[in-house]
């Protein structure tokens, strides 16, 4: 789990849990925006330049409101099994918790890693629901029609949102499901982290190759960066889990008396800064 991410800043307190916002937020945001505002002005030609700027920016914070919410189902769920939680981070990739340890039970680790991706999928039926319903509610308020597209919107992405998560690679929620279902078999937390990192490292792979696929067949460019993107985000996180497994498993057998030093210095309180120096270096 990470600390603080450098470079972020706290812009609310909910449930005791800092909210804390990344620089790097702030350039999906814009993204997002300014995408929702093409799709939107082209979906609805009658809305003028402003109005589909306006919606896309409603849109784009309902959006990000849902990703916290993702977020704060995972720490509610942390909570109740004793983790604390100090702060939830909203970056360029989503939003990250900041545990202070590790789940202390496969069963623990499975209800807190399903919490986010369960929360997306209410969010995402609640959303497709109200568009689906929303023609009805326009007929006699107009005015409302914005409702159906935003709520499209929220409804769909929510649900990409858990179905990515939901992929069986370490970091992704789906990877820590996926650990600690293989930790409840093995009953051994350091052999289900290395096989499901070594899952993270193979979705990293396939979201390359699937990321070439849309650049090069589908002349999907963007897409295929963004995909790029993520991919070299989680085999990093992989890996860095990996190499902390490695380690943890040489030194959790080791005692501490060989690595203590024992052979101690002292020097009379007379003698001078400058020969202790000179003695011991």
């Amino acid at each position: 789990m990470l600390r603080n991410v450098p470079g972020s800043i706290r812009i609310a307190r909910l449930l005791g849990i800092d909210i804390r916002i990344h620089f790097s937020w702030f350039l999906i945001f814009f993204i997002v925006v300014l995408s929702l505002a093409d799709s939107f002005g082209a979906e609805n030609v009658t809305w003028s330049d402003t109005k589909s700027f306006v919606i896309a920016v409603i849109a784009a914070v309902l959006f990000f409101l849902s990703v916290l919410g993702h977020e704060l189902a995972h720490a509610v769920v942390a909570r109740r099994f004793g983790m604390d939680v100090s702060s939830i981070t909203l970056f360029v990739l989503g939003g990250v918790a900041n545990l202070a340890k590790e789940p202390p039970s496969a069963i623990s680790e499975f209800l807190m890693a399903a919490a986010g991706p369960a929360t997306s999928i209410v969010i995402g039926l609640i959303g497709i629901a109200l568009a689906v319903f929303a023609p009805s509610l326009i007929q006699s308020a107009p005015a409302l029609q914005p409702i159906q597209p935003v709520a499209k919107y929220i409804g769909t992405i929510n649900l990409y949102l858990a179905a990515f998560n939901l992929l069986p690679g370490f970091p992704l929620d789906g990877g820590r499901v996926f650990r600690s279902i293989v930790w409840g078999i093995l009953k051994d937390r350091l052999a289900a982290t290395r096989i499901a990192a070594r899952g993270g490292q193979v979705v990293a792979a396939l979201l390359v190759l699937a990321g070439v696929v849309l650049a090069f067949r589908l002349d999907a460019t963007i897409n295929g960066l963004w995909l790029a993107f993520i991919a070299y985000f989680l085999w990093n996180a992989a890996t860095s889990t990996l190499q902390q497994e490695r380690i943890t498993s040489v030194v959790s057998g080791a005692k501490v008396g060989p690595l203590m030093t024992t052979d101690f210095k002292s020097t009379p309180p007379g003698v001078m800064v400058g020969q202790v120096i000179r003695e011991l270096v």
